[in-house]
Order: structure tokens, then C-alpha cells, then sequence
């Protein structure tokens, strides 16, 4: 019975239906880009995600950041 039980995690490269359905999604089900262009990432909460995010676009497109005042006190240090 043991061997048959569910991890309650994602595999260590996450989701990839999940990656598959959201690219859909996003780019539209017959978009062209979607074959061979297109990298998924699953990260852990909303903050994960934001984090993984700034680093991606300051690590190839560094810019100025704008936020909302009021925003969630931990956004600001994530940016």
C-alpha cells in the first residue's frame, strides 16, 4: 500500500501538463511560438514568482522597476 501512495509536491521540474496548458493559455492554442519557444517555470507562492521574475529581467533586461503605492510591504524588497 505504501509504494502506491502520492508525493504531496511536484516533481524538480514542476508541472509540465500545467506548463503545457498555460502556454495554451497565454499564446493561444494554434500559436506557431508555442513549439520550441516558449520556458516555463514553477515556483513556490507569489513572492517565489516575483522573485524568479525580477531576476529573469534583471539578468536580460535591466530597467527601472514602478510599483504601486500602497503595495505589500515585501515587494519592495523582493524588487
Amino acid at each position: 500500500m505504501a509504494g502506491k501512495l502520492n508525493k504531496e509536491y511536484s516533481p524538480i521540474e514542476g508541472d509540465s501538463v500545467m506548463f503545457t496548458e498555460c502556454a495554451k493559455l497565454v499564446f493561444g492554442e494554434t500559436n506557431p511560438i508555442l513549439k520550441d519557444r516558449v520556458a516555463s517555470v514553477q515556483c513556490l507562492s507569489g513572492t517565489g514568482a516575483l522573485r524568479i521574475g525580477f531576476e529573469f529581467l534583471k539578468s536580460f533586461l535591466p530597467a527601472n522597476v514602478y510599483y504601486p503605492n500602497p503595495t505589500w510591504a515585501n515587494h519592495v524588497n523582493v524588487i
